[in-house]
């Protein structure tokens, strides 16, 4: 999953394509052969469907949105923070996110949004 979302997000490859999930699939250590195997099995579909109707009663409308145990449910837009920042950043967003229910939402706005990130 990590190597799909730098691909997705980073290198912005369009991940969409089944050859595009393959090629991923095959720069890191899976069984490829179990990998399509779980691909084409309906079952698989018929749980991400399944999935994907929950994260519907949640509100749930794009990733990454994390949902909490009290069922409230956050989304967050964001680039890579510098990875001496991941963590820092991470806690930042669940202190806010998970503790303070009363923030609905903080956007930027667009443009000039993102200037500066990555300088």
């Amino acid at each position: 999953m990590d190597k799909i979302l730098h691909a997705k997000h980073v290198v912005r490859v369009d991940i969409r394509s089944r050859e595009s999930v393959l090629l991923i699939a095959s720069s890191v250590d899976l069984d490829l052969k179990k990998f399509t195997t779980e691909l084409d099995d309906p079952a698989s579909l018929a749980q991400i469907g399944a999935d994907h109707e929950e994260a519907l009663t949640l509100g749930v409308f794009g990733t990454p949105t994390f949902v909490f145990e009290d069922g409230t449910a956050a989304f967050l837009k964001m680039f890579t923070p510098p990875e001496n920042e991941s963590m820092g950043a991470f806690r930042d967003f669940m202190g806010v996110a998970s503790d303070r229910k009363y923030f609905g939402e903080l956007k930027r706005p667009q443009p000039p949004w993102p200037r500066g990130v990555g300088d």
